[in-house]
């Protein structure tokens, strides 16, 4: 059971502690811990399950921590529990959400809801939008982000990054060329308000961690490239059988689809 690095740190509001997640058993058991900013011996809070948040764990008034807990069944489940220790709590309105994407929760600035991507149900159809999540344990809610970034002409495949105040910090689809954007929040953080605005524009991906009070983002810039390759193996014997040839000249990132059907002598990716 050899412990990871430490993962999605983030400081206790007085600054003199630090809770963040370390993995083992290969990445299927996690734990929260806590340590002074001095230094010392690692408080455990927390073991169980694998255990995720690209968003800050803890909440803005330093009591409560949320992360997303996959069990052996891969399902995602988003819980809760007090930032000095007890057992962890699942919140349900997540799953009845059927959130296509986990990974990010972030905290509203009243520490009362958590902000994640969701399904929004219609009469017509179901799309993506940003939901959120009370703590409480009452029903979750469309945000009617999905309104506001098509009116951008965004698609909807980010949720917030990090919240201040009445502002929400993110980074649309996850492609290098959209930069980061931020919209407003209704003051019971249960809506957005306003048009998005764009903070930034280029070709890095833009990771934003923390905002001052100043108003100053902390972010994290990177530049990525993926392409598609070729490489020709044998069924019988899995060796390789010819040169490596590339497949796409665009420096995008890709994924692959595997799915049944199509022509096998393409690939498919997003």
């Amino acid at each position: 059971q050899t412990c990871a690095l430490p993962i999605f740190p983030a400081f206790f509001p007085d600054g003199r502690r630090i809770v963040y997640l370390t993995s083992f058993a290969a990445g299927t058991r996690s734990r929260v811990e806590v340590m002074s900013t001095l230094g010392g011996d690692a408080q455990i809070l927390a073991e169980g399950d694998s255990m995720v948040n690209y968003c800050p764990m803890l909440s803005p008034d330093g009591r409560t921590l949320a992360f997303f807990q996959i069990g052996q069944d891969r399902v995602a489940r988003l819980m809760t529990m007090p930032a000095s220790g007890g057992p962890p709590h699942e919140l349900k309105a997540f799953s009845r959400v059927r959130p296509p994407y986990y990974g990010r929760a972030a905290w509203t600035s009243d520490s009362r809801h958590l902000i994640c991507l969701g399904l929004k149900k219609s009469h017509a159809s179901e799309d993506l939008d940003w939901i959120t999540i009370p703590i409480d344990g009452s029903d979750a809610q469309s945000m009617g982000a999905v309104d506001a970034f098509r009116a951008a002409g965004l698609s909807m495949g980010s949720a917030p990054m990090v919240i201040d105040g009445d502002r929400a910090v993110f980074f649309p689809g996850g492609l290098p060329d959209t930069g980061l954007w931020q919209i407003r929040l209704s003051p019971d953080s249960r809506h957005v308000h306003g048009p998005l605005r764009q903070l930034t524009s280029g070709t890095q991906f833009f990771d934003p961690y923390s905002i001052s009070r100043a108003g100053l983002v902390a972010m994290a810039v990177s530049a990525s490239a993926m392409d598609l390759y070729l490489l020709p193996l044998s069924p019988a014997t899995g060796q390789q059988t010819g040169a490596v040839r590339r497949l796409t000249h665009d420096r995008r990132p890709k994924y692959l689809n595997d799915f049944i059907g199509g022509n096998t002598a393409n690939a498919y990716f997003d």
